[in-house]
């Protein structure tokens, strides 16, 4: 679908159309009606991921500017200028002075994005979780980790959707788990983090789903604990975010393994001025490039380690 550059609202509108047929399944539907499985298998379907609040934008049409947006200080012209890209959303080292998963990708995600630019990444410190208010104020050019929303649409764009995140099972090695439905046979302890509310109440709706009831809560503090756990067999799987479960499965792969199914899935993107749509080009185009040459793939596989990389297209 194609547009004039800097009409954001009619962007915006069209975007929020979008993901609400994905949302509602009917995009699914739309494919299956016009396209064979043999024409277009669906595993190649193109669905766009529904960004969080997406059903609290109850605006109209009506209530959509028909006005033209100008950036009033756009990047490229900065960074042409002056050969810094301000980034925003990089968390602090731990005690040990080790980075988390996801800001290390990022970290050496924007490194290389940045050298294509012939410009110089400034990691602003202390700006974790501060990435939208940063650019959105001109403090920042760039945010990076951040999770699309339909809050801050009329304060930022968000570009470029570079992983997911979401809930997935871990399991202690040894075990014949894979899903909710092999917890039928044991007694059906789940680990879930302390400070994550909402994980056992999915789990809840996950398993009844798969027909298990009753599980059983067990509250993780650290790392620690899911070593105590697993060594005490007191835990038969544990239910977390991916970006927490990820680094400990890699560091840990002889106590336990993810496994294959992640069970939501919330977009991580770049977050860039409203609608400076030169620099949002630019950034999407650079994705594209690391793509396809296979750069995002590689980086994808020495950060992560499981999983596939996220399906980038890249124009022609």
């Amino acid at each position: 679908i194609a547009m004039r550059p800097h009409d954001d609202n009619l962007r915006t509108l069209v975007n929020r159309t979008l993901q609400r047929l994905a949302k509602t399944e009917r995009f699914a539907k739309l494919y299956a009606e016009s396209f064979s499985k043999a024409d277009l298998p669906p595993d190649q379907y193109t669905i766009p991921i529904p960004w969080v609040g997406l059903d609290d934008d109850k605006r109209a049409i009506t209530d959509f500017s028909t006005d033209l947006l100008l950036p009033a200080q756009p990047v490229l012209a900065r960074l042409s200028a002056q050969k810094v890209l301000r980034v925003a959303g990089v968390g602090n080292p731990d005690a040990t002075g080790k980075y988390s998963l996801l800001d290390t990708f990022d970290q050496a995600l924007i490194t290389e994005m940045a050298q294509r630019w012939k410009v110089t990444p400034q990691f602003i410190p202390d700006s974790a979780g501060k990435g939208e208010d940063m650019v959105a104020s001109g403090a920042a050019d760039l945010a990076v980790g951040v999770e699309p929303h339909w809050g801050s649409v009329d304060r930022v764009d968000f570009v470029g959707i570079y992983a997911t995140h979401g809930y997935r099972l871990m399991v202690p090695v040894g075990r014949t788990i894979n899903n909710f439905a092999d917890l039928l046979a044991t007694n059906r302890w789940v680990g879930v983090f302390a400070n994550d509310p909402a994980a056992f109440p999915t789990a809840e709706k996950l398993a009844k789903s798969a027909g298990v009831l009753n599980l059983k809560k067990l509250e993780i503090n650290s790392d620690d604990d899911i070593m105590q756990d697993i060594a005490s067999q007191n835990v038969n799987v544990i239910f977390g975010d991916s970006l927490r479960l990820v680094p400990y499965a890699n560091a840990n792969p002889k106590l336990a393994k993810l496994t294959d199914k992640q069970y939501t899935s919330n977009p991580i993107a770049f977050a860039v001025p409203r609608n400076d749509s030169d620099f949002r080009a630019r950034v999407d185009e650079t994705l594209q490039d690391m793509a396809h040459d296979g750069f995002y793939q590689k980086l994808w596989k020495d950060q992560f380690n499981v999983g596939d990389p996220l399906p980038i297209g890249y124009w022609p």
